[in-house]
């Protein structure tokens, strides 16, 4: 037992004996300014591989102008063709409604049964 606690204290005191000659540490002149300027060298090299190529921003203006032009005439078709349904004549309505009834009437619904 005697050992154990001898070789111990012996441990602890070549442990205290190393702090003895340790120094505080010196620091390198500007430090700071060196590390502030790293630091904005890294923020500025982000922003610029933030931004898009140039060739990129024109693919991506000219994709956003197809889909506005694609819209445009979607839009125009629809409104002329939902307009031209309303200037049909009266002959081209007539003949829609007895061949293509939007609902069933009382003679339809007899002629379907009697005709099998």
């Amino acid at each position: 037992m005697k050992k154990i606690d001898k070789y111990i204290t012996e441990k602890v005191e070549n442990t205290l004996q190393a702090f003895d000659g340790i120094e505080r540490a010196k620091i390198k002149p500007f430090l700071y300014t060196r590390l502030q300027a790293r630091l904005e060298k890294k923020a500025i090299q982000s922003i610029e591989t933030g931004m898009l190529s140039p060739a990129f921003q024109r693919f991506a203006v000219i994709m956003i102008m197809t889909v506005i032009v694609f819209n445009i005439y979607t839009a125009t078709r629809f409104f002329i063709n939902s307009s031209t349904d309303a200037s049909l004549s009266t002959s081209e309505q007539l003949f829609i409604e007895e061949y293509y009834p939007s609902t069933p009437t009382l003679y339809n619904i007899s002629q379907t049964l009697s005709n099998p």
